[in-house]
């Protein structure tokens, strides 16, 4: 590396973005869960109009960057930010922003998400040491607001319920409000599959009796997602560790990438190539349970793929007539159809075959002009009841 790239390599450290004109930088500011002080943002305005050109972006981590500075200029920059009680965030092979959603704000928020992102902020931010970026993102439940399957540590709160029959009425409101079928009327009294229920506790909110109850609420533990070129689904490796307890979980997924990682490799490139049995062992002492599913590769023996939820969907063998696997993701949101089915894809050969079941609606209007859009054909749609068939061809030539 020449004697200038390696000066732009340790600006890019510390937090200094090289843009494509040339002299000019964007200065990413840290910003802890996602919130800045009232009293903060003129000064940012300030600063945005003094050193650049009087306006701030915001990145997909929650952060902010201030565009079109100049080089001569990012130290008084920096300077001014941290006078305001703020700090510039580093980029590189570090733990960069921790993102999270609102939490108990939220009326479905099962855990304060504020403050343990502040807690994982403190100890963990912009620690170096590990072969490539490491990102941790946090969801309050599983409607995942935050996509936390999607970073190299994901975490997901989510509740287990229980029924206290004698304070129910039978009004069966838990069963209308229960988006997984998860719940049924057997008799008067209504019973919960457990292998259906995402531990959203929608039942607890909408009870009148309070008859449905938390029995714990912890968190779900995703390892080695990422987004990018090839995105990868976290595997699901723990359930309901304690919160007070997953700084632990955390470290010891920190702990097993610097043992085991590449210089230059994803976590989920070391999971893929170290195996998981030794992480599996340290998540085992945290007071949580094995994960309830494993994002593993696609077969056509193993074809299911897991909802945003994590849960494990309903696995199809291989079509009877075609010989192809089969993808199922119906009562998926978009955009998780499109990720799910390019991570799918992954797993097929270059001009091989995979078919995905898709809802009506947006799904089927966008998954397959994304999937053109990716160099992939989709060679037939075909209608099953209220869903389509989509029969897709990967792009790219066949192997010899």
């Amino acid at each position: 590396m020449s004697g200038r790239n390696e000066a732009i390599a340790r600006l890019k450290d510390g937090g200094f973005v090289k843009q494509r004109q040339e002299g000019y930088f964007a200065v990413r500011v840290r910003v802890v869960a996602g919130n800045l002080g009232a009293e903060q943002l003129p000064r940012v305005a300030e600063i945005a109009s003094r050193y650049g050109r009087g306006y701030v972006s915001l990145t997909v981590r929650q952060g902010l960057e201030i565009p079109w500075v100049q080089r001569e200029d990012l130290e008084a920059c920096k300077a001014e930010l941290v006078e305001a009680g703020l700090a510039v965030a580093g980029c590189g092979p570090r733990v960069r922003a921790i993102v999270c959603c609102k939490g108990s704000v939220c009326p479905y928020g099962l855990v304060d998400t504020q403050e343990l992102v502040r807690d994982w902020d403190a100890r963990f931010f912009s620690l170096s040491g590990f072969p490539h970026k490491f990102k941790i993102g946090l969801a309050g439940c599983p409607n995942c607001c935050s996509k936390p399957q999607f970073n190299d540590v994901g975490l997901m709160a989510r509740m287990e319920p229980r029924l206290v029959a004698e304070k129910c009425n039978g009004c069966d409101l838990c069963v209308k409000a229960c988006r997984e079928a998860a719940i049924t009327m057997e008799g008067c009294l209504p019973a919960r599959d457990a292998a259906r229920c995402l531990g959203c506790g929608d039942c607890v909110r909408v009870c009148p009796r309070d008859a449905w109850r938390p029995v714990r609420t912890g968190l779900s533990l995703f390892v080695g997602g990422k987004f990018g070129r090839h995105p990868r689904y976290g595997r699901r490796l723990a359930e309901f560790i304690p919160a007070e307890r997953a700084f632990e979980a955390i470290e010891a997924v920190m702990a097993y990438y610097r043992q085991d990682g590449r210089t230059g490799e994803r976590l989920w490139d070391t999971t893929v190539r170290v195996g998981l049995e030794d992480l599996r062992e340290r998540l085992a002492a945290l007071g949580g349970e094995p994960g309830l599913a494993d994002a593993g590769p696609l077969t056509p023996a193993k074809a299911g793929a897991e909802k945003p939820g994590g849960m494990e969907k309903p696995v199809l063998a291989a079509d009877d007539t075609e010989g192809v696997a089969v993808l199922d993701l119906r009562g998926e949101p978009c955009p998780y159809t499109f990720i799910r089915t390019m991570i799918a894809l992954d797993e097929v050969p270059a001009g091989g075959r995979l078919f995905v079941l898709l809802d009506d609606g947006q799904p089927i209007r966008d998954v397959p002009r994304s999937l053109k859009g990716a160099g992939h054909e989709v060679q037939r749609v075909t209608p099953e009841g209220p869903c389509f068939r989509l029969l897709i061809r990967k792009g790219g030539a066949p192997p010899e």
